[in-house]
């Protein structure tokens, strides 16, 4: 028989473990919640992001502009040449004269695929279950020194990913993907940091530091406001 303090030790071990445990739905609830709430998540249309992208000493100055599954464009000046990458719903050009480009060249289609995805703004931790997306809780990871929680993300076509959502203030903190990189399957771990809330009263990080691309810091984020779908071509 099971004594008074065996009964005890066991109970207050269970407690502890109901009071410690996560689920993805309850992680994904304070992230909502910390973005604004669904219906502000949903409401956004279109943003333009003006900063800039620190490589080989410079900074040098980009602008993005994303319509909602219709079409996205990046303009980007090195040293006074100018120069784009455009998509819309069914091809991709990229205009890069510092390069070498004479015309704009179409993109590959996996070059292409992988855009349409940064395209559409729903969001995917919101939308998971509609969207097809299977997320797991994957237990705690530090990141930058502060415990995050730790998501498995599936998508439809069965890759994985993971989503870092920082315990403390619920924004998402870090992603690690594998993507098709000149035909090599690379990973990328992308860190966002310095979230501000836009004058629309939306959540967006002013800085996005990827192991591929280096540094990107946004001076200003404008969501919402009217874009001429023309742009979103060569």
């Amino acid at each position: 028989m099971k004594t008074l303090k065996t009964i005890i030790a066991a109970l207050i071990c269970m407690l502890a473990l109901n009071v410690n445990a996560q689920t993805a739905d309850e992680v994904i609830a304070k992230y909502v919640a910390a973005m604004g709430g669904a219906e502000k998540l949903n409401a956004i249309n279109t943003v333009k992001m003006e900063g800039s992208i620190n490589a080989q000493g410079m900074d040098i100055p980009i602008t993005i502009t994303t319509l909602n599954k219709k079409g996205m464009r990046m303009d980007i000046d090195v040293m006074g040449t100018t120069g784009y990458q455009v998509m819309n719903t069914t091809k991709a050009w990229r205009f890069f004269p510092f390069n070498g480009d004479t015309d704009p060249v179409e993109m590959t289609e996996t070059e292409f695929k992988s855009g349409k995805e940064q395209m559409d703004l729903t969001d995917k931790l919101l939308h998971a279950k509609e969207l097809g997306y299977k997320i797991e809780y994957a237990g705690k990871e530090e990141v930058d020194g502060a415990p995050a929680f730790k998501l498995k993300v599936i998508n439809p076509a069965g890759e994985e990913s993971f989503t870092f959502i920082d315990e403390k203030t619920s924004f998402k903190v870090k992603q690690v993907s594998k993507r098709d990189i000149g035909g090599t399957l690379t990973e990328i771990i992308s860190s966002f940091k310095d979230f501000k809330q836009t004058a629309e009263g939306f959540w967006f990080p002013h800085t996005i530091d990827s192991n591929i691309q280096g540094a990107v810091s946004f001076s200003k984020i404008t969501a919402n406001a009217a874009v001429d779908e023309s742009i979103f071509k060569p």
